[in-house]
């Protein structure tokens, strides 16, 4: 028996990271597949956090055979989701054009990354967002998150902060979008350029604070995320490859506070 006021009470009153692992263990706790749909079908009438969805919503679609379990999923993400993108994202997203380019930096390129193989890459079409997710836009996701706003990002218009992958997975799932492939990602920001900057081989010094932020992951005192700052899609001169490579370090709750490029959307016929 599924008590509501419980399951409510509880995600008050845990943190994420306890509320993740109850979700996780639900399977180990609660032998049949119906009690672990009904438990999970209560709680997602209260969470929004987005990596607690994300490990209930894997639970309920491992259990697809189990009555109502993929209509719990379908409702909290998938319902609505393309009315969202054409209300909030539509407008901005930039189309993409096919083609192909070597991904990856060369052997003397200052601070490549020792793991790097430069490799031939062919990209579809695709559109993505030219603009960071706004706080006002995520918390309409989960508006929990609103207490995630500290000094370096505190109005609606402001990037939102502190997200990590699985947050993000389910916040693009929820506007009818997914995140780009790292392919994707390294052709768009790259915008037709082998260079290592926007800028060609160095950086302007009115970007270099972002550069200071992507390798010693201290935020200067400044703040500098004024409001959304549009990304070099293939507009090199748009000078956007920058907050791409910072935005690129925001997988994990890392606390330097980049947010993170959201909404690669397959070309719609």
């Amino acid at each position: 028996m599924v008590e509501p006021e419980l399951i409510k009470k509880l995600l008050h009153q845990a943190e994420v990271s306890e509320r993740v692992e109850l979700v996780k263990g639900l399977p180990e706790k609660i032998s049949e597949p119906d009690k672990v749909v009904e438990t999970l079908r209560e709680l997602f009438r209260w969470e929004t956090n987005g990596e607690v969805i994300y490990w209930g919503a894997q639970i309920l679609e491992e259990k697809k055979d189990t009555p109502g379990a993929l209509d719990i999923v379908r409702q909290k993400l998938d319902a609505g989701a393309q009315q969202r993108y054409k209300e909030y994202l539509v407008k901005d997203m930039v189309h993409i054009v096919a083609g192909q380019f070597k991904m990856g930096s060369p052997k003397n390129e200052v601070d490549r990354g020792e793991n790097e193989t430069q490799h031939q890459v062919k990209v579809g079409d695709f559109f993505i967002s030219p603009y960071q997710v706004t706080n006002r836009l995520y918390e309409l996701f989960d508006p929990n998150h609103r207490s995630q706003r500290n000094a370096y990002s505190t109005e609606d218009n402001q990037p939102m902060i502190y997200v990590n992958w699985y947050e993000a997975v389910m916040f693009s799932r929820w506007l009818g979008c997914r995140l780009p492939t790292e392919a994707e990602w390294e052709y768009a920001c790259r915008a037709g350029m082998t260079a290592p900057f926007h800028t060609g081989d160095n950086l302007q010094p009115s970007r270099q604070t972002i550069m200071e932020i992507i390798h010693t992951r201290k935020i200067p005192k400044a703040n500098i995320w004024r409001k959304p700052r549009r990304l070099a899609v293939i507009r090199p001169t748009r000078g956007g490859f920058t907050i791409c490579m910072a935005m690129f370090m925001s997988g994990a709750r890392i606390g330097m506070a980049i947010t993170i490029m959201m909404n690669a959307k397959r070309k719609e016929q």
